[in-house]
């Protein structure tokens, strides 16, 4: 027993050895994990925001008194709007707007302060390019908040002159006291660079695994290793352990560098995030073996893993909110580990709670994990056959 013991250590040594140095001396995956896990997580971080910014707007002031002039210095004052030029009618405003070089139109009729004064309807036109319905929609948000903020400061100065003591009271006023948890200056790097971590370690493992084995095939070296004495569970850890192995290293210089260079917080037990990270990677190392089996190449694994990988991210809640799906979509998440792992690592991260807040999540993702690799290795073994 003892000497079988010492065979199987050394066996599985021996391998792991080997797909160690195999991963070192391909230039080409070393540089897409250790790229994928540094530099562009904190490129997306910097330069990928759910905020609107600098909407490059045309100006039609048919008015030109002082009353549109503060308008537009409220619209410049927020920050969100970038004037791009002062325009001579709409028709040249539709122009510039079909040809992209503007994203808002702010018309200001001609009796809009004449109309101010009388206390009637004073109209203010907003023209947005519903192409980017998301960003169309923010930013007339923004300006009907500025434009509604220049209403009520404008009555509460013309009543002020009426009734001086009573002018306050007499506009209704609504005082938002808004109170954010967990990322109180809502900083979207922090999360964003969150979530491509965790897509980066779910898309990295499935290609890792699936070229561990497909490099085989390429390099005409699979039906030597297939006949070496050594059994089928001792091969398969060779294949996968490594691949595991390389992830959580991975995973660990990710969370460096978001804590370094995005300001992360981990508010969290790290250590229950670093292990709940492998029953998710035992899901990714799953898919990676089932597309070995029906790949002969390395493009062929990577073309598998684009039909596979941006599905599953994006029904998980990775990439756009789970509530806005379609009830179907909805409730088919809740078959994949991606879900129950961002859940997981915002809780950690942001919310600071422990494995009492979601060991619900825990749990169907651990069984989720090791049903689709019970799968996989029972199809991996059967190919062996």
């Amino acid at each position: 027993m003892k000497r079988r013991l010492v065979l199987f250590s050394a066996q599985v040594y021996v391998l792991l050895k080997k797909e160690m140095l195999q991963f070192l001396r391909d230039k080409v995956l070393l540089f897409i994990v250790l790229f994928t896990f540094t530099a562009n997580i904190v490129i997306l971080g910097k330069a990928f925001t759910l905020e609107v910014k600098n909407v490059p707007t045309a100006l039609y002031d048919m008015s030109k008194t002082h009353e549109s002039r503060l308008l537009v210095e409220g619209f410049r004052a927020s920050g969100r709007f970038r004037f791009v030029k002062e325009i001579d009618s709409l028709q040249e405003g539709d122009r510039l707007l079909s040809k992209g070089d503007i994203s808002l139109i702010i018309a200001i009729p001609a009796d809009f302060a004449r109309n101010l004064r009388k206390g009637a309807s004073a109209k203010v036109l907003l023209s947005t390019d519903g192409t980017d319905s998301n960003q169309a929609l923010i930013a007339l948000s923004y300006a009907a908040s500025i434009t509604g903020t220049f209403f009520t400061e404008t009555l509460e100065e013309r009543l002020s002159l009426l009734i001086p003591a009573m002018a306050k009271g007499l506009v209704p006023q609504i005082e938002e006291k808004i109170r954010v948890r967990y990322n109180a200056n809502r900083i979207d790097e922090r999360y964003l660079s969150l979530m491509e971590m965790c897509r980066a370690a779910f898309a990295i493992c499935v290609i890792l695994t699936a070229a561990s084995i497909v490099r085989e095939k390429e390099a005409g070296t699979a039906a030597q290793l297939y006949v070496t004495p050594i059994s089928k569970t001792t091969l398969l850890i060779g294949k996968i352990v490594p691949v595991i192995a390389i992830l959580m290293v991975a995973l660990f210089i990710g969370t460096l560098f978001n804590i370094v260079f995005l300001d992360t917080p981990i508010r969290g037990s790290y250590p229950i995030f670093w292990a709940l990270s492998i029953p998710f990677l035992l899901f990714s190392v799953a898919i990676g073996l089932l597309l070995a089996d029906f790949s002969r190449t390395f493009q062929q694994v990577l073309l598998g893993a684009f039909l596979v990988l941006m599905p599953i991210m994006f029904i998980s809640g990775s990439l756009v909110p789970i509530e806005t799906m379609p009830k179907v979509l909805q409730q088919l998440t809740y078959f994949f580990p991606l879900r129950y792992y961002l859940n997981i690592t915002t809780g950690v991260f942001f919310r600071g709670v422990g494995i009492g807040s979601f060991w619900a999540d825990a749990l169907i993702m651990t069984g989720l994990g090791l049903l689709a690799f019970s799968v996989s290795v029972w199809f991996f073994r059967k190919s062996l056959d």
